[in-house]
């Protein structure tokens, strides 16, 4: 029994000794460590970026702009319109219907342009339309009809800049 228990003392003397070498952090070498660690562990945490910094984007459109790159945002989870770009670029408020088969507008008051995904809300279309005696583009599920009056053509090649629509 003894015999069994003289490599375990011999193992913790051992553990005891290493435990001692290195750099002990006291002042009398400034504090500074010299001791290297050799470990090959690998991290395996799940924390989560908790980042609180500030955004300096200053347009009003979150995440791009129709005109540069086709953002095209729809509405946010309350049903309000999120502005696509902040120039219409000559899109008028009756709008039109990009390549993309997105409904575009200017907003009421001429300042923001507007999208609307009809593909991503489940519509086949966008096309003229009659809400109640006011009509405008808009998506769709009868057809991508134009303008009679051809005053709003459907397409909205033509305004904006050279982005091709």
């Amino acid at each position: 029994m003894i015999i069994r228990l003289i490599p375990l003392v011999a193992l913790a003397a051992l553990g005891a000794l290493l435990a001692g070498c290195g750099d002990d952090d006291d002042a009398s070498d400034g504090g500074a460590d010299t001791d290297t660690d050799t470990d090959t562990d690998t991290d395996t945490d799940t924390d989560t970026d908790t980042d609180t910094d500030t955004d300096t984007d200053t347009d009003t459109d979150a995440d791009g702009d129709y005109w540069v790159d086709g953002y095209c945002p729809g509405q946010d989870g309350e049903g309000n319109w999120l502005p696509a770009s902040d120039d219409c670029m000559g899109v008028p408020y009756e709008g039109c219907c990009d390549a993309d088969g997105n409904d575009v507008w200017c907003s009421s008051g001429g300042t923001e342009l507007r999208c609307t995904p009809c593909a991503e809300l489940g519509y086949s279309n966008c096309g003229w339309w009659n809400n109640g005696g006011e009509w405008y583009y808009n998506c769709n599920d009868v057809g991508n009809d134009e303008d009679p009056s051809e005053e709003f053509p459907i397409s909205c090649d033509g305004y904006g800049s050279d982005k091709s629509l």
